[in-house]
This record gives structure tokens, C-alpha cells and sequence, in this order.
């Protein structure tokens, strides 16, 4: 699985940082264990892969378009642990979700961006 070559784990270091800013904010101010963009200024940085993956949505710059649970799914928070960080695991569970994959396509994202030649697997994943 290609991971540094697309600009992913760049991405996954910037989804770490955006979990420990939003940690440090009250649950009432829009903190918490979150890796969602909360808009300039905030202390956190743009996901644009996590964004098409989870919603379909080309614009990484508006942090309403952050709406998706999966920015608070365990499945991606624990993938994020500074002490046992995840990136392959993290990147596999994006991948694996056909619903993921079907909205990175609809945003514009290359099919192969994780995986050189998706098409030569004996099965989909």
C-alpha cells in the first residue's frame, strides 16, 4: 500500500495534530476526540483525502463539510494515538469501505491512489 508517495501520511501527521488541538478544546466550543478541520485560525489543518473518503466532498477548505462521524469513529481516532500511531491501519480501513472508495472516486481521487493496480486484485477488497 503506497502511503508516502500520495501525500497520505503527510495528511495522517497533520489528522494527529488536528486530534490533539481539538483535544485541548471544550466539547461546548467544538473540541474533543476529533480529527475534524474546525476553519482557520482553530489549530487545525485541512484533510483532503479523510474528506473525499469519508463524504464524497472536493472542498477541504470549508470546515462544515467536517460533518462526517467518521472524524470521531474509534476505528480512525485509535489509528491516530501519538504512542502507536497507525498509518497502514488507518489507510487499510479507508480503502477496504466500498462506500469510502466510491465517494474518494466522486471527489475525484484516483482509484490507484493506495494500491498501484487496484484492477489486477483477484478480488475487490
Amino acid at each position: 500500500m503506497k502511503l508516502a508517495e500520495n501525500g497520505f501520511l503527510n495528511e495522517f501527521k497533520l489528522a494527529q495534530a488536528n486530534l490533539q488541538a481539538n483535544l485541548l478544546v471544550p466539547t461546548a466550543q467544538g473540541g474533543g476526540a476529533h480529527f475534524r478541520y474546525r476553519g482557520p485560525g482553530a489549530g487545525t489543518a485541512p484533510l483532503p483525502i479523510a474528506l473525499a473518503y469519508f463524504s464524497g466532498k472536493v472542498d477541504p477548505s470549508v470546515a462544515a463539510n467536517y460533518s462526517s462521524t467518521n472524524f470521531t469513529s474509534a476505528t480512525f481516532v485509535n489509528a491516530l494515538a501519538l504512542n502507536n500511531a497507525a498509518p497502514g491501519a488507518f489507510a487499510t480501513n479507508l480503502y477496504n469501505n466500498a462506500t469510502f472508495r466510491t465517494n474518494a472516486a466522486n471527489a475525484g481521487l484516483p482509484v490507484n491512489l493506495f494500491l498501484t493496480n487496484p484492477g489486477l486484485l483477484s478480488t475487490i477488497i
